[in-house]
């Protein structure tokens, strides 16, 4: 999808090599992802924001992920968005009002998560605070405004 390789690019571009796990059908192209370690979960259509798969496959994901990186000099990121939204009525796409149970699931100490206001628009700060206290950092980025980065190891929100 769109999001991870616009990681995979600004990753390369920052020097960093990125770990991509993503589900591609035939003929996906993943010249974006050349110099990254790439792992593509083979089928039929390569991924898009549709919410079609169920959640034993996303805890799946999430457990061969912590096992590729596991290591104590590595840094774990999701790029979250796509764990926010569902579909509403008539198929329009809704972000979620809460953090996804796969988005919490996957939080560990070494883990930094990315999202933007529109997905926590409505979210509390007892959502903002849990989701922070999971993961090594939470950054949410605000479009033009910048982004707040919540570091709730060292207990500060930074503008």
């Amino acid at each position: 999808g769109g999001s991870v390789s616009y990681a995979a690019v600004a990753a390369k571009a920052l020097g960093l090599r990125a770990c991509v796990v993503t589900t591609a059908g035939p003929g996906f192209n993943t010249s974006v992802f050349d110099g990254h370690e790439l792992h593509i979960v083979p089928a039929e259509h390569t991924l898009t924001f549709e919410h079609s798969y169920g959640s034993a496959l996303a805890a799946l994901w999430w457990g061969l992920a912590d096992r590729w990186w596991r290591g104590p000099q590595q840094l774990l990121a999701v790029i979250a968005q796509g764990h926010q939204r569902t579909l509403g009525p008539r198929g329009v796409v809704q972000q979620l009002p809460t953090p996804s149970s796969e988005l919490m699931a996957a939080m560990s100490p070494r883990m930094s998560v990315f999202l933007s206001d529109v997905e926590t628009e409505g979210w509390s700060p007892a959502d903002l605070g849990s989701l922070a206290a999971g993961s090594a950092r939470l950054i949410i980025t605000a479009g033009a405004k910048g982004a707040q980065e919540w570091d709730w190891a060292a207990r500060r929100v930074k503008q």
